[in-house]
């Protein structure tokens, strides 16, 4: 098996995310603050108080949606300024995932769930060829629940292109251990 191998994850684009959720999320505060003060909920000559309560209802949702963005923005930008060592490791056994605030996880080359493309299996391939593929095809944990293609993804710092052959070579036996192979 090669060497372990790390793949860092990024700064800047987490923190990118966080500055994009932050500022989605205070649009979201923006209008239930200048509209609030003009709802009249006192029964009065010039006043709909239906109106009123409803508009009140959508004002709450925006400001319960910005809070839920603003929670997501503090996770992103969490990530981008966390202290410790944060990214991925390629090891003999399986992958470690080190995300900070997203959790650790550990997941064994034998659990994953690789969803291969078809024309894979109709082509003679050589158990040492690098398989024909340029991008990662879509990777989970036996559940199903975690996608770890899609961290990987988000977070690894450098572009699919660097990483991908790294994966590659370790999951390259697990398609010759799939059943479809044998077809």
């Amino acid at each position: 098996m090669p060497e372990p191998i790390h793949i860092p994850a990024g700064r800047a684009v987490p923190l990118g995310r966080a500055a994009l959720l932050l500022a989605t999320g205070v649009m979201c505060f923006l209008p239930p603050f200048r509209m609030w003060p003009a709802l009249k909920f006192a029964p009065s000559a010039v006043s709909n108080r239906i109106t009123d309560y409803a508009i009140a209802w959508l004002l709450g949702i925006l400001v319960l949606c910005g809070l839920a963005l603003a929670w997501r923005s503090v996770r992103w930008a969490a990530i981008a300024l966390w202290p410790g060592r944060t990214g991925f490791d390629l090891a003999a056994d399986g992958i470690h995932a080190r995300l900070g605030p997203f959790g650790n996880w550990f997941a064994r080359w034998t659990e994953l769930t690789i969803d291969w493309p078809e024309y894979l299996f109709d082509l003679d391939l050589n158990r040492d060829d690098p398989l024909p593929m340029n991008e990662c095809p879509p990777i989970s944990k036996a559940p199903g629940r975690l996608k770890i293609d899609l961290q990987l993804r988000r977070l690894a710092q450098p572009a699919e292109s660097h990483w991908w052959p790294l994966l590659e070579e370790r999951l390259r036996p697990l398609l010759f251990d799939d059943p479809r192979w044998e077809d």
